[in-house]
C-alpha cells in the first residue's frame, strides 16, 4: 500500500492519476493507472500497488510510479516520480563444489560431481 500526503493546503477536493512503469522489475499486468482522489479536508490518500510474488529468488530491483493529471492541484516536477525498491523475501541460498579438487578416470566416460546447496528457503 502506497501512501500518498497532499501538502499545502487541504481545501477543496484535488485528484492525481498514478502510473507504474519497469525498472528492473518487471509491472505487472495487475498494476493498472489508478486515480487518488483527495476530498475537502483529506491529507492522505492511499493507493494499492500489488506486485507479482514468486518462490524464486531474484535480485534487488526497482519500479517507478509517475503522478500525471493533476486537478485542484499542480505536481512538484521535482517529486512526482516514486522510485520503489523491490526486494526479495526469500534467500535462494549459495552453491559450492562439495571438493574443489576433483579426479577423474578417462575410461568411465562419465563424471559425476557433488554441488551443495548451503542455506536458502527459497527457489524450485
Amino acid at each position: 500500500m502506497l501512501q500518498i500526503r497532499r501538502s499545502g493546503g487541504t481545501s477543496g477536493r484535488a485528484s492525481v492519476m498514478l502510473y507504474a512503469r519497469n525498472g528492473s522489475a518487471i509491472v505487472g499486468a495487475e498494476v493498472a493507472p489508478s486515480t487518488i482522489i483527495f476530498e475537502d479536508g483529506d491529507d492522505v490518500a492511499s493507493a494499492k500497488l500489488q506486485l507479482p510474488s514468486d518462490s524464486r529468488f531474484s535480485p534487488t530491483a526497482e519500479l517507478y510510479v509517475d503522478m500525471a493529471n493533476p486537478v485542484g492541484a499542480s505536481l512538484d516536477p521535482e517529486g512526482s516520480t516514486l522510485t520503489v525498491t523491490v526486494v526479495d523475501d526469500g534467500d535462494g541460498g549459495m552453491f559450492s563444489f562439495a571438493s574443489t579438487r576433483f579426479e577423474f578416470r578417462e575410461d568411465l566416460g562419465v563424471a559425476f560431481l557433488d554441488i551443495v546447496r548451503q542455506g536458502g528457503d527459497s527457489g524450485e
